[in-house]
């Protein structure tokens, strides 16, 4: 019968012809050539299961009865050859096909009859099932979980190196490679763990170191080293095969260097940055990581440490102790001087800050008020000026309407002087009209008319003048004798003459003065 190898796992082919086992990975369908080719079961003893499959019981008791059954029949457990490849389940049967089964042929039988029997029974009959088991049968199957890593060697010195997360099948020669790995605390050998599978990430390994500080007084530390494996060879990873003891010995060894320099006042007060700083070095960049430590002999990185208790000697820490009170109470008493102090200069900053807040709110009125002014006084002369614009333009609307008047007052004067013009030009010629009818009227006078009219009009001119001399009277003067003198020559002396006598002869027509 073929042998259904699902896929990922495997079978064990044993060519007889030349002893070579070889590894059959699925998925297939096994049929091995009956000639020469025969299947084997590799079985494990109980330290290899216990290595490769911690804490699998059931693997353990299953192969302690495969090596019983090989050592029954005399076979070394390598040897082990089966033939139980596959279980076929029906409805209520099951056929077991194994060659080395007595009692094989009776079960068929009895099945086929219990077959024949349910065939009759039965309304329906389910179809043969094939449910494959071959948990124990196939090829080992190591499984790596991520986080960690196993080297696989061979019997002639071969190997290789699977990182988690992964799954792979072990040629029938093919073994894990165990490490040995330090436990207690501190770490030392007494009890020491086997294992193949090897935590490269996040791996925590902790410790418990002694040492003796400058002043001879013995400290202990409880410590957690946080490690992991890097480099691009993973092979390296299991050059040494101690790493715990490997890595422990090396950080105590530093520890107990630097901690001989110190006092152990300063250690106390310094212990975790001291032994931070020792093993993970200082941090130099702006992000305040620290290097960490690297070993070149397996590429394992211890990327931080963690300080858990540090135990000082019971004396010295009562005096510590004490110390640290008296230093804390007299802490507290400056911390409560400097926050009274804190408190005075933050109040009278206070006090400062709202006298200059005033004075600002007073500076930025006044500036206020100033802009304020400045802008009524710019307001102002802007209407002052518009004003003025006004007012000049005003004025040359007057001046221009005064022009223009002036030009039609020139314009009327002289229409006014030529109208003037014109009619003295006909005065004149009216005069010259009455000019000539006047000559001629002359003509027709006598000389004795004329000295006639010509008295008449004296007298006249006497009388009148005599009137408006009269005021000069009350100075002792009279007024003929004034007029007299005045006109004399005129020809008016004797018009004068004969008014004075006539106002002498009649009182009542006598000149008030």
């Amino acid at each position: 019968h073929a042998i259904a190898v699902p896929e990922g796992e495997g079978r064990y082919v044993l060519d007889r012809m030349n002893g070579k086992v070889e590894l059959v990975e699925g998925p297939t369908m096994l049929l091995p050539n009956p000639t020469h080719q025969v299947l084997v079961r590799r079985i494990l003893t109980e330290p290899q299961v216990r290595l490769m499959f911690p804490g699998n019981d059931e693997a353990i008791r299953i192969n302690s009865g495969f090596l019983e059954e090989a050592h029954r029949r005399g076979l070394g457990s390598t040897d082990f050859i089966t033939a139980r490849d596959t279980t076929f389940r029906g409805d209520r049967m099951d056929h077991h096909w194994n060659d080395d089964d007595p009692d094989f042929e009776t079960r068929s039988e009895s099945a086929s009859i219990h077959r024949e029997q349910m065939t009759r029974r039965s309304v329906f009959n389910r179809p043969p099932t094939v449910s494959i088991d071959d948990k124990y049968e196939s090829a080992i199957r190591i499984d790596v979980w991520p986080g960690y890593a196993v080297r696989i060697v061979d019997k002639v010195g071969k190997h290789r190196t699977l990182v988690g997360p992964g799954a792979t099948l072990l040629e029938f020669s093919e073994m894990l490679l165990p490490l040995t790995l330090s436990t207690g605390q501190p770490k030392n050998d007494d009890e020491p763990i086997r294992t193949p599978y090897l935590k490269v990430a996040n791996n925590t390994v902790s410790d418990m170191v002694t040492a003796t500080t400058k002043d001879l007084f013995e400290v202990r530390m409880q410590l957690s080293y946080r490690v992991n494996f890097a480099g691009d060879d993973p092979e390296k990873w299991f050059e040494v095969d101690n790493y715990v003891k490997f890595l422990t010995d090396h950080l105590r060894s530093r520890l107990r260097h630097m901690i001989r320099g110190i006092g152990i006042e300063e250690f106390h007060t310094t212990a975790t940055d001291a032994i931070r700083d020792t093993i993970l070095g200082v941090a130099t960049d702006d992000t305040g990581k620290r290097p960490g430590l690297i070993f070149e002999e397996n590429g394992m990185h211890v990327y931080d440490t963690e300080v858990l208790h540090v135990e000082l000697p019971h004396e010295v820490r009562s005096l510590l102790q004490e110390d640290q009170q008296q230093a804390v109470v007299q802490r507290l008493q400056i911390s409560r001087l400097e926050r009274d102090r804190d408190m005075s200069v933050r109040k009278e900053q206070l006090q400062r800050e709202i006298v200059a807040e005033t004075h600002e709110t007073r500076v930025r009125t006044h500036e206020i008020s100033m802009a304020e002014t400045a802008c009524s006084l710019e307001q102002e002369i802007a209407s002052v000026s518009n004003q003025a614009q006004v007012e000049a333009r005003r004025q040359d609307a007057i001046h221009q309407l005064q022009e223009t008047l002036d030009a039609i007052a020139q314009a009327q004067l002289s229409r006014e002087e030529a109208i003037d013009n014109h009619q003295v030009a006909v005065i004149g010629r009216k005069a010259d009209i009455a000019t000539a009818s006047i000559a001629t009227q002359l003509k027709a006078v006598s000389p004795t008319l004329i000295e006639a009219m010509q008295t008449l009009g004296d007298k006249g001119l006497a009388t009148e003048a005599i009137k408006s001399m009269g005021p000069l009277s009350p100075l002792g003067m009279e007024t003929a004798d004034i007029l007299r003198n005045i006109v004399g020559g005129l020809g008016l002396d004797r018009a004068i003459t004969a008014k004075q006598l006539q106002n002498e002869s009649n009182p009542a027509h006598r000149s008030p003065d």
